[in-house]
């Protein structure tokens, strides 16, 4: 599902582009929606450790994912890269999640060694998996969908005056 959505984003991300008349935004779309491939490989063993409710491994991981991207994103700002520190931010996060949640969820690392993955259990946490990315990615796009509006100056023919703009929508998203 996530490799068929970021396809989806690789195919609109020069109209996209287009569309709010910035040209850095279709490689910036494709680079911080790979995180979003590597999210999906974390989901079976994020399920698995929230089923045997070890929690505090749980924020563990996230805590440190997140000092990790932040940190990279810090310092590549720092050294002048601009918006691509918190693309690159993204990535890392995402990235270092994954890891750590194969890691702490040592019965899913075992089960590709083992090659357990046709086992109902699999298939009945991939399903969970599955619904739950989907379930994610509607709430996402309605919550988000208002962005798309306000951030466009010219989205509604008669009402550009009113509508906020790319640098309003940061002082409005904040």
């Amino acid at each position: 599902l996530a490799a068929v959505l970021y396809l989806v984003l690789a195919l609109s991300s020069p109209f996209v582009a287009a569309w709010y008349g910035k040209s850095v935004l279709a490689p910036l779309m494709l680079v911080m929606a790979f995180g979003m491939v590597v999210n999906a490989a974390s989901v079976v063993a994020t399920a698995r450790i929230w089923r045997t409710q070890r929690f505090g491994r749980f924020a563990a991981v996230n805590v440190g994912s997140t000092l990790a991207g932040a940190a990279l994103a810090v310092t590549m700002a720092a050294n002048g890269c601009g918006v691509w520190s918190i693309a690159a931010m993204c990535v890392c996060h995402s990235c270092v999640r994954t890891l750590a949640v194969w890691a702490v969820s040592r019965r899913c690392t075992a089960a590709i060694r083992d090659g357990e993955l046709a086992s109902p259990e699999f298939r009945e946490l991939l399903g969970y998996g599955l619904k739950l990315t989907a379930s994610t990615v509607i709430d996402t796009g309605y919550v988000e969908s208002y962005n798309l509006v306000l951030g466009s100056g010219s989205f509604i023919p008669g009402f550009e005056d009113q509508i906020i703009g790319h640098f309003g929508l940061g002082f409005y998203s904040a």
